[in-house]
């Protein structure tokens, strides 16, 4: 195993051999860039990157700091992967690479609390709980496919949006990131969200709207008559999964069915861009309609270790979530389109 403390200078040679693995594994996100994770470092969150090998098999995986210990992945998002260049399928990786990985982590974590986010189950044995949902969609079609698999209510939104003269294309400028901004400040303020800062700020790089700025961050944004109206916000890996992150719409852009040719565009780009896969970031009716008979629906795992009492609370820990889960037996609630994932 060869790591990177992400709070220490990248050594060359590792950011090489890392790039290279990453470059074999079309499941990699933008969470493994190496230029992320120094940035997120910088800014005190801290992480660590290894590179696996063993038996002729090889792999990635980044831990990160978390309460009370690590974490790998997200509910939504994996942070581990296989290299394996010719890899097909959603998620990149069988149950027993999955319990590689996690004897790996398990050594890296040394004996601290883990939790590790895995589209396959844990074996028996490893406690665990169904951490959420996610949507993953291949990117290799034609438009024509595209469009042809969604649901047909969101065709006829992409039709209506088309109609109405939408203009779909990526933001560049900081004029067009703060535009799309307002309208995600609007639309959290429907449901009831704050979002710190202020249209006068000045934001530093990175910051508020200028987030778009990182070289990791990519957004796709629809304008009518030239004014921003709506937009979805992606992480980029080259070659990689396109990782949905955020969506908004203006009152007008959600009449007007523009969000969904939005995301028909964005379908089209990111495979153009070289993207195998997007991940949409959650499972809800929308997103189900857009990517319609292309959408794979991939349950998210919580695999556990490093519990007090010698896995007794990695137990409790399991237990508590799927008692939460079954006491709520209400699906998504209050699906939209919208929001940050």
């Amino acid at each position: 195993m060869r790591r990177w403390d992400t709070c220490e200078p990248l050594d060359p040679g590792f950011e090489q051999a890392w790039r290279e693995r990453l470059s074999r594994a079309p499941h990699a996100n933008f969470s493994l860039d190496p230029v992320y994770l120094s940035w997120e470092a910088a800014r005190g969150r801290p992480a660590l990157a290894a590179l696996l090998d063993e038996g002729g098999r090889a792999g990635a995986l980044v831990l990160r700091e978390a309460k009370g210990g690590w974490a790998c992945g997200w509910k939504w998002r994996w942070q581990a992967v296989i290299e394996d260049a010719g890899r097909r399928g959603p998620v990149g990786m069988s149950g027993e690479e999955a319990r590689w990985l996690f004897a790996h982590a398990r050594r890296l974590a040394g004996g601290r609390r883990l939790r590790c986010f895995f589209p396959v189950p844990a074996p028996a044995g490893v406690a665990s709980y169904r951490a959420a949902t996610t949507l993953i969609q291949s990117l290799e079609h034609s438009d024509d496919e595209f469009l042809k698999a969604m649901n047909k209510g969101k065709r006829r939104m992409v039709q209506r949006a088309q109609r109405e003269r939408y203009e779909v294309f990526v933001a560049r400028s900081p004029d067009q990131f703060k535009a799309f901004w307002l309208i995600q400040r609007e639309t959290y303020a429907r449901h009831g969200i704050r979002v710190p800062g202020s249209a006068d700020a000045r934001p530093g790089p990175g910051e508020l709207w200028r987030e778009w700025e990182l070289p990791w961050m990519w957004l796709v944004v629809g304008a009518k008559n030239g004014i921003i109206e709506t937009g979805s916000g992606d992480g980029v890996w080259p070659g990689g999964m396109l990782e949905g992150r955020t969506a908004a719409s203006t009152p007008l852009a959600r009449k007007d069915g523009a969000y969904a040719l939005v995301s028909y565009e964005e379908l089209r780009l990111g495979r153009d861009l070289g993207h195998r896969w997007l991940n949409l970031g959650g499972d809800t009716t929308f997103k189900r309609e857009v990517a319609g008979s292309m959408g794979q629906r991939v349950p998210m795992h919580c695999w556990l270790a490093g519990g007090a009492a010698g896995g007794l609370g990695d137990r409790l820990e399991a237990w508590s979530h799927q008692v939460r889960a079954a006491l709520r037996k209400r699906g998504d609630g209050g699906e939209t389109e919208e929001g940050r994932y």
